[in-house]
């Protein structure tokens, strides 16, 4: 421990404070260091503390502090002091708050203050050890007064830094398409639905229909013609009886999928409205199938 003059007060103030605290009296930011890194910055502030502990006849703790920045430009930084160890020469009155600024530089040490503010996280590291040392030694209010102070501004620098960036509100979702309009067909199950003479759905026309569901599911108001339709071959009165049991197996299907039959009106036209002319395989194949009509909304 080192007794120190007035002379030798004023120098350690005036050198630590050219280096540790905010450009004028009105800022509250320390100044920033983009090109230091943690290491680099707490090198820095060590090596001005050694001065400034020289310059008062502190030998000692010059060394110390020398010691420190010559390990953190090795890339082996030091903790901070642990009162522990300068708590034979501690006061009573310093040890609550000094501890709770002890606590404070480690809690934001240990996250990711030596990434989001390096410079200020140094000169919070340096400026508590100053202030413990200042504080242990109890010779110098001034002293103890502006490491503490450097500290305080420093921490509030770090902290504000550390504060997590708020989370952009997501995106709203996109409005889901517009309900088709009454008339629309939804689909048509032509050329893939039933075999000649047949109700019974084959794959392909379940394949299409699957596709019909989703478009229900997502416009629960609306309401569907099924619409069954023959070819022309055998009488108008079994066509009639075929088409509506095509129309039925198609609403049977739909409502396995989790359609509520109250939105599904099957109707059967039997063979008076061909897609395609009667006169070839192909066209009366296209005949034989079921059309999902848009009704009306509920």
């Amino acid at each position: 421990m080192t007794y120190h003059t007035q002379s030798g007060t004023a120098l350690a103030i005036a050198i630590f404070l050219a280096l540790h605290a905010p450009p004028s009296a009105a800022a509250t930011d320390v100044p920033a260091a983009p090109t230091h890194t943690f290491d680099q910055a707490l090198a820095s502030d060590y090596q001005a503390l050694s001065s400034a502990e020289s310059a008062q006849g502190d030998e000692r703790d010059a060394a110390t502090y020398a010691e420190r920045a010559a390990a953190a430009s090795a890339g082996q930084p030091t903790a901070p002091d642990e009162i522990i160890l300068r708590q034979p020469f501690l006061k009573d009155r310093y040890v609550d708050e000094l501890s709770t600024a002890h606590d404070r530089l480690l809690g934001a040490l240990a996250k990711t203050a030596r990434n989001d503010a390096p410079a200020a996280a140094a000169r919070a590291q340096t400026s508590f050890d100053c202030w413990l040392e200042q504080a242990s030694e109890d010779l110098q209010p001034e002293d103890i007064a502006a490491c503490k102070q450097s500290f305080m501004t420093a921490m509030n620098t770090v902290e504000r830094a550390m504060q997590p960036v708020a989370q952009a509100a997501p995106p709203e979702p996109p409005a889901p398409p517009p309900a088709p309009e009454a008339g629309t067909k939804i689909t048509s199950l032509a050329g893939t639905n039933f075999d000649f003479d047949k109700a019974t759905l084959r794959p392909e026309g379940a394949d299409k229909l699957n596709q019909a569901v989703e478009v229900l599911r997502e416009h629960t108001s609306v309401l569907v013609n099924v619409e069954g339709h023959t070819d022309n071959v055998g009488s108008d009165a079994y066509n009639q009886a075929l088409s509506e049991r095509r129309a039925q197996t198609v609403v049977d299907y739909l409502v396995g999928k989790g359609i509520d039959a109250s939105r599904l009106r099957p109707t059967g036209y039997g063979e008076s409205r061909p897609a395609e002319s009667n006169d070839t395989g192909e066209g009366r194949a296209h005949n034989r199938r079921v059309d999902l009509v848009v009704a009306k909304a509920k």
